[in-house]
């Protein structure tokens, strides 16, 4: 499970990068998850 709080640590990181409020959108973490899977 580490893998997926890495993952959503980035998702939400990228999220307030991108001017983002409040928590990243679920697919967003699920996008970065099928994206390092690949």
């Amino acid at each position: 499970m580490e893998d997926l709080a890495q993952i959503e640590r980035l998702a939400q990181a990228f999220w307030k990068e991108d001017g983002g409020v409040g928590p990243a959108p679920r697919d967003a973490v699920e996008a970065l998850r099928v994206a390092r899977a690949a």
